[in-house]
C-alpha cells in the first residue's frame, strides 16, 4: 500500500515538474514568448489599429470593393498582399445583404465562393478563393444592436 502511495506521489511530482518547465522557468505565463510572437506577427502583418475611416493602401491596390455606407472600425495591413490586409466595419445591412454584396463584387475579381459555413442569426462565415488569392468574410451580430460587424481579410 505504501509503495502505491509513493508511486502516485512521484508521478504527480513529475507531471507538475513537466508542466512547470513547459510554461517557462518563471513558473508564470510565457509572456516573453507571447510578446515575441506578437512582435514578429506585427512586423510581418502590421498592427491591428483603429481605423482612420479610410481603407488601407493595400486594399485599394488590390482593387478590393469598399462596402457602401459602412463605418470602418479597425484595419491592418502587412508589407505586401502576401502578408495580407484586413478591415473590420459595422453596417446596418442584414447578414444576407452583406454576403450577397461580397458574392457579387468578388466574382469579377475571379474570387469564387469556396466555403460558406451554415450560419445562424448571430454569425456567418464565407471564404472566396482564386488560386493563391483568398478572401474571408465573417459577419457577426452586434449585441443589443440592429447592426452587424464584418471582418474582411484578404491575402495573395
Amino acid at each position: 500500500m505504501k509503495m502505491k502511495i509513493v508511486l502516485i506521489v512521484v508521478i504527480v511530482i513529475l507531471v507538475v515538474g513537466v508542466l512547470f518547465l513547459m510554461r517557462g522557468k518563471d513558473g508564470g505565463s510565457d509572456n516573453a514568448l507571447s510578446e515575441q510572437r506578437e512582435s514578429e506577427e506585427a512586423s510581418a502583418y502590421g498592427t491591428f489599429v483603429d481605423s482612420s475611416g479610410t481603407y488601407p493602401t493595400l486594399w485599394a491596390e488590390a482593387n478590393l470593393p469598399q462596402y457602401p455606407d459602412a463605418k470602418l472600425t479597425k484595419e491592418r495591413q502587412g508589407n505586401s498582399l502576401k502578408d495580407g490586409v484586413q478591415v473590420t466595419f459595422e453596417t446596418d445591412d442584414s447578414m444576407e445583404e452583406v454576403i450577397a454584396f461580397w458574392d457579387t463584387e468578388l466574382e469579377p475579381l475571379g474570387l469564387v465562393k469556396e466555403v460558406g459555413l451554415p450560419g445562424n442569426d448571430f454569425a456567418q462565415y464565407v471564404r472566396y478563393v482564386n488560386g493563391e488569392k483568398i478572401m474571408t468574410i465573417q459577419v457577426t451580430k452586434i449585441a443589443d444592436s440592429e447592426n452587424n460587424k464584418v471582418h474582411a481579410q484578404y491575402h495573395e
